[in-house]
């Protein structure tokens, strides 16, 4: 009778530990749907939509063509306290299109992800960002984008994936475990024009520093993100990088504590526009220390070509008249330059004359 007590106490306590333990394991778990949870979902350049109740996930409609390739963006304000995170970030691989999905905190990149190729459509996928900084009050946002792999055949085109996902989950439990880690990196870009011309081409410079003491920051990751059909980027020889839709990621070398990289690229304008954005973003292995520099956003304006232009220039070289070697007049410019500044030259010579005459009588 003794021992069946025992056994029986030593039952309720086992379940009472287990349920203990189970609660603390989910509350180091937070997790925020993406219908529900987010409440903007307009803030990109094109819209989400729910397709709640049916499915619990946000949506690009691909049918408006518009939509297509370019990022949806929702976002959400963490009330939680400040600390480091594991992001899962869960995704539905689709059969017509393999999506990119990027994760920002304050704007800042800090993951990105695309869906694999599945063979069964709406696959769940989890896409996991390691030691990840979120403060109280940061706002975090999910963009992903509607493209196709041209496999699955749909009117007089092909089908689109939406870009769906369901679910952001934020885990506390392993991260932030290794302080002395932490890198440092901060990027900065230079160009020669802010303002080009379709079909011209420029060059920018991405500059990467570690301003760390001690942390080597290994597999950094820089991130380019433009209006790819109004803007190429060429990247240089000494990155390996990969282009998706509006996206371009380069793999470099690691960057030792108090080291730095720096990138050349060929900027070359496709479509005019007033407002081009050019993002560049840089992470590494480690989590960052400080992530506001860790992106810079370039604004960039791209000019029509003129058919006109070059035909009639009228440029200052080394003191002379203003024409180079090259420079076309037409009849009128001719004119300009020769009958009627001589006409100007006799009528003050003129007044020069008649002015002296008439001074001449006066004293006289």
């Amino acid at each position: 009778m003794i021992s069946r007590n025992y056994a029986l106490a030593f039952g309720t306590i086992a379940l009472c530990m287990s349920s203990f333990l189970t609660t603390v394991v989910r509350a180091e778990t937070l997790v925020f749907e993406a219908t529900t949870d987010f409440p903007v979902i307009d803030a990109g350049e094109v819209p989400y939509y729910s397709e709640a109740p049916g499915r619990p996930s946000l949506a690009i409609d691909a049918a408006i063509e518009s939509n297509r390739n370019q990022f949806a963006k929702a976002s959400m304000t963490y009330e939680g306290a400040s600390g480091y995170f594991d992001i899962t970030l869960v995704t539905l691989a689709e059969l017509d299109g393999e999506a990119p999905y990027r994760v920002l905190i304050d704007d800042v990149l800090v993951g990105s992800a695309i869906n694999p190729e599945v063979i069964v459509d709406y696959t769940s996928v989890r896409n996991i960002f390691e030691n990840i900084v979120i403060p109280q009050g940061a706002t975090i946002s999910v963009e992903s984008l509607a493209n196709t792999n041209g496999k699955i055949p749909e009117g007089d085109g092909t089908a689109f994936a939406r870009g769906r996902w369901t679910s952001l989950e934020l885990d506390s439990s392993d991260a932030g475990t290794i302080a002395e880690d932490e890198t440092d990196l901060a990027v900065d870009v230079s160009i020669d024009a802010s303002r080009l011309v379709v079909g011209e081409s420029s060059t920018l410079v991405v500059n990467i520093d570690n301003g760390s003491d001690s942390a080597v920051a290994t597999q950094p990751l820089v991130t380019l993100t433009r209006p790819h059909t109004q803007l190429d980027i060429e990247t240089g020889p000494l990155e390996s990088c990969t282009e998706s839709g509006d996206e371009i990621v380069c793999h470099l070398s690691e960057i030792p504590a108090g080291g730095s990289h720096q990138m050349f690229l060929v900027l070359t304008a496709l479509e005019a526009s007033s407002s081009v954005p050019l993002q560049v973003t840089v992470t590494a292995d480690q989590t960052d220390s400080y992530i506001a520099d860790n992106s810079v956003t370039l604004p960039l304006q791209i000019d029509a070509r003129s058919d006109a232009e070059g035909t009639s220039t009228d440029t200052i070289e080394n003191g002379g008249n203003g024409l180079t070697p090259d420079t076309t007049m037409n009849a009128t410019e001719s004119e300009s330059r020769s009958g009627g500044g001589v006409s100007v030259g006799l009528l003050g010579l003129l007044l020069i004359a008649t002015f002296g005459l008439k001074r001449r009588y006066q004293w006289s």
